[in-house]
């Protein structure tokens, strides 16, 4: 193999699904944290509290291994991520760039992620209820 073939051979890499989702979410951050004025600390840091709150909400008076089999769970979190992701995409990005900046729009953004908004969301909870079936047949490491 000649220098030219090893650089193209280099040069032509494919991307994984999920590497091009990865890549896509992230542009999504970028563009919430430009509308909203925040940083992707702050962005990173409000979703994981409401992913947190949603968590300790919905598993009130289970055991307490329960809901962290829920929340250190992979299936969840990627459920949880995808379900922002797509919020972000349908739910706000379509209507927000002409109102960058204003309070209203980071109320709006916000509402649409409140774990309290969430659960009363019915597209939302028949995901998650579909998501902690799959959870429970799929880690079965303890009873609920």
């Amino acid at each position: 193999m000649d220098l030219k073939q090893l650089n193209m051979k280099i040069l032509i890499k494919k991307t994984t699904h999920i590497g091009s989702i990865r890549k896509q979410n992230s542009t999504q951050v970028q563009q919430i944290c430009e509308l909203l004025d925040w940083s992707e600390q702050a962005y990173c840091e409000y979703i994981f509290e409401q992913y947190q709150a949603f968590i300790k909400r919905m598993f009130y008076g289970y055991p307490e291994v329960v809901a962290k089999q829920v929340e250190y769970s992979e299936i969840f979190r990627g459920f949880w991520n995808d379900q922002v992701a797509v919020r972000n995409e349908t739910e706000f990005l379509p209507f927000a760039s002409p109102y960058a900046g204003s309070p209203n729009l980071l109320e709006e953004w916000l509402h649409i992620h409140d774990h309290r908004s969430l659960m009363h969301n019915d597209f939302f909870m028949d995901k998650y209820n579909y998501c902690i079936t799959i959870i429970q047949q799929t880690e079965r490491r303890i009873q609920w």
